[in-house]
């Protein structure tokens, strides 16, 4: 028995991706033009764009979820984490690396509050940025009208609660030891291939496809399911808790030491 699969879900999608993409790379060489590369204000300018595109993307997935399952969400994410970290200019787009530069003495904390300033404001923007794509474009798609009207907005898991707390917690440090592992030659392939293959499981086995509070934040924070208090302590507190235990037992460093301040000796 064939089954035909319908096409037009997936161009709609995968046009949607490359405008975002595209658009957000237009943004980046503005940015070069005017700003000195390498002062913070560079670093929350790239930051900013990379989580609005990140997260604008992951607004997206709903209509690869609906029409093609876990594949098409895999394929998703695979797919943009592999194509935008070539173009990122070393954004880091989740708070978990900043946080541990910052633990580690080796971020200065006026990068770090630019970072997570910028990833606040960029996860809030995106979902203006998506809901305006989809106003300009329902008329030309009936996914982007569905959206427009009434997109998904729940927090519920398949397994208890626990599970899907543990879930975090294990999953952000199985990350973060992986990530210490693999060459900087593989990075940009082997990270997008693990996050979505965990993020895969997370969306069948545990309910949330969740392991970064940036993009959590974004898509479901104030969704039916958790209050904030709750919501905090399972996507911020346990992704953090869990990539921090990884840093800390792991011996591969991941960040270079602060060079200690030279002092003259007296002759």
């Amino acid at each position: 028995m064939v089954t035909d699969v319908a096409w037009t879900p997936a161009i709609t999608a995968l046009t949607f991706y490359a405008f975002v993409i595209v658009v957000a790379e237009i943004c980046r060489k503005l940015v070069e033009r005017v700003v000195r590369k390498g002062s913070v204000t560079y670093v929350f300018f790239m930051e900013l764009i990379a989580v609005t595109q990140q997260c604008t993307c992951v607004y997206e997935n709903a209509i690869m979820i609906k029409n093609y399952g876990p594949a098409g969400f895999f394929f998703a994410v695979f797919t943009i984490a592999s194509v935008t970290s070539q173009y990122n200019r070393g954004a880091y787009l989740s708070p978990f690396l900043p946080i541990e530069a910052l633990y580690k003495e080796a971020m200065k904390t006026e990068t770090f509050l630019a970072i997570l300033t910028a990833q606040s404001l960029g996860g809030y923007a995106a979902s203006r940025v998506a809901d305006g794509l989809w106003y300009y474009t329902m008329s030309y798609s009936a996914e982007h009208a569905a959206l427009y009207t009434n997109l998904p907005c729940a927090i519920s898991f398949k397994v208890p609660y626990i599970a899907a707390l543990g879930y975090e917690v294990a999953g952000c440090f199985a990350l973060r030891l992986l990530l210490s592992r693999v060459s900087v030659a593989y990075r940009r392939y082997i990270m997008p291939l693990a996050t979505a293959g965990a993020l895969t499981f997370a969306l069948v086995y545990i309910g949330v496809p969740a392991l970064n509070p940036v993009t959590t934040s974004s898509r479901v924070l104030g969704c039916p399911g958790l209050d904030l208090q709750w919501f905090m302590i399972t996507y911020w507190t346990a992704p953090v808790v869990g990539w921090m235990l990884a840093s800390y037992v792991d011996k591969n460093a991941l960040f270079k030491k602060p060079k200690a301040a030279k002092t003259k000796k007296n002759k």
